[in-house]
């Protein structure tokens, strides 16, 4: 045998089964849309609702195909570029009955779920090494606030409490911004205008070399 799959794997005739009587548009369709995604996707109701309501595919069909495309995008995950022809090799040998389609089809289809497990291999080493160094931020939360300004605050050792008359004067805008990070913390501060406005610089100072960097990559 060429690989250890059918040795440490159960042999699921089903998803076999499924991945070779998926529709080649739907099939098609599903790869694109898992080539096409930047972290690891949810496989739900919203999802067969999305491929179901501005197509002729049948939700069955569509749970059927993206089912047997992630079982065997498990399998492939730390496998080398021999292991799509291998796996269908191993399983003719072994089982041959549940190849049911022409041989080359079905390996052309095992190739390219490999090429999907391949992309998210990637997407697993990326994830990874924003891991390193300091919590990713995962949420922000900002809004304007208006601050009310007075012409002398309260002094505990000036004045007495009895006394305090505050003169109001005018709203000063700030920034409130609510920052979550992966690791649970949360920081939350202001900015003036100003503050703002500078911060807002700096941001696209850095959009702009990120973006020249990414050029530079590709």
């Amino acid at each position: 045998m060429k690989t250890h799959y059918f040795l440490t794997e159960k042999i699921d005739s089903e998803e076999i089964e499924h991945l070779q009587i998926a529709e080649e548009s739907l099939f098609q369709a599903i790869r694109k849309w898992y080539l096409e995604q930047k972290t690891f996707p949810r496989i739900n109701k919203e999802l067969t609702k999305h491929f179901t309501e501005n197509s002729n595919f049948k939700a069955e069909d569509v749970i059927k195909t993206f089912s047997a495309i992630y079982w065997l995008k498990k399998l492939f995950i730390e496998y080398s570029e021999d292991t799509p022809n291998d796996f269908v090799d191993d399983l003719n040998t072994i089982q041959p009955d549940l190849i049911k389609i022409d041989k080359e089809k079905f390996t052309k289809r095992v190739v390219e779920v490999y090429e999907i497990a391949k992309y998210y291999e990637n997407i697993v080493n990326i994830e990874n090494a924003k891991r390193i160094g300091a919590p990713m931020l995962k949420g922000a939360s900002t809004s304007v606030i208006l601050k009310p300004v007075f012409k002398e605050r309260f002094d505990f050792d000036k004045q007495d409490i009895k006394e305090y008359k505050p003169v109001f004067q005018k709203f000063e805008p700030c920034i409130l911004f609510e920052l979550h990070d992966t690791s649970g913390g949360i920081m939350t501060f202001q900015m003036d205008c100003e503050s703002f406005e500078r911060f807002l610089n700096d941001m696209i100072s850095l959009q702009i070399e990120l973006n020249t960097i990414k050029n530079e990559c590709n």
